[in-house]
């Protein structure tokens, strides 16, 4: 819930108010393409892994914006 509420606010500081509308746009049309990109690879992935490697892998997947936030540079 945290990250819908912190999005527009957070988009505007880092874009700035007049590409905001633009980048949460985009924000959340990737929301839904993972979704769906998500269920497509879980249901290929569980039944030769098992559910416990697929969570690894996507908490792993999850994980990778921590590693590059420290590279962003908002201005």
């Amino acid at each position: 819930g945290g990250t819908f509420s912190m999005a527009p606010t957070c988009c505007a500081m880092a874009f700035g108010p007049s590409n905001a509308p633009k980048i949460y746009s985009w924000l959340f049309s990737s929301f839904a393409i993972a979704s769906l990109g998500g269920v497509q690879l879980a249901k290929k992935l569980v039944p030769l892994f098992g559910w416990t490697p697929v969570y690894q892998i996507l908490a792993a997947m999850s994980s990778l914006p921590l590693v590059l936030l420290p590279n962003i540079v908002v201005n």
